[in-house]
């Protein structure tokens, strides 16, 4: 009775676990995708390793349960089953968000990074920070105050990015993407999005 215990216990742990690492990727992936060489390649085997050892508790779960007749072996089933179900549905609902139409486009390119500012009608943003070995997507909400556009994150790339501040200008066929301390947008700026895509985007 005491080794049924201790091995129901240790698959809770472990579904528990691998539930919290599989959710919390999925979580996260609404405002980072990394894409870079090694992490954009990393990742992607890391959650499959972690899915396979999910998918082992629930059977070896069924096996126990089906031999011992042991009732707290559904446990770990239950956890495992619910966190793969709603991270599927978490993650089908990362890949509608970019289904949306996209009503304005602005890219950005550098001696080695680029940036591309996508908006789409949904009220959904992506910046796209790439540079020689790949890069990373950022992702949030906007909305527009006149011909302003205010992004949801007040450090769009992270605080060690601080390229673009949260409130960018339309300005005529560019967007500028830092104000200075007084929120004042200056029309040199050296780094300024060409827009490449502009569909009406309404304003507030």
């Amino acid at each position: 009775m005491k080794n049924q215990l201790l091995f129901s216990l240790l698959l809770t742990l472990a579904s528990l676990t691998l539930s919290y690492l599989i959710l919390d990727n999925a979580f996260s992936s609404f405002d980072r995708i990394d894409e870079d060489i090694f992490f954009g390649f990393l990742i992607p085997i890391w959650m499959f390793i972690v899915k396979i050892c999910l998918f082992a508790t629930v059977i070896f779960s069924l096996v126990m349960i089906f031999k011992k007749s042991h009732s707290s072996y559904f446990l770990p089933i239950v956890i495992s089953v619910s966190s793969l179900v709603y991270s599927s549905l978490l993650w089908d609902k990362i890949k509608k968000r970019e289904s949306s139409q996209v009503i304005l486009k602005a890219y950005y390119d550098g001696d080695v990074n680029s940036l591309t500012l996508i908006l789409r009608k949904n009220n959904t943003y992506k910046i796209q920070d790439y540079g020689i070995l790949g890069g990373t997507d950022f992702f949030g909400n906007f909305i527009f105050k006149g011909d302003t556009i205010i992004l949801d994150k007040k450090n769009p790339m992270g605080e060690d990015r601080n390229i673009l501040s949260h409130k960018l200008l339309l300005n005529d066929s560019v967007i500028l993407v830092k104000s200075d301390a007084n929120g004042v947008f200056q029309e040199n700026q050296s780094i300024q999005m060409r827009i490449v895509k502009k569909i009406n985007p309404p304003k507030i």
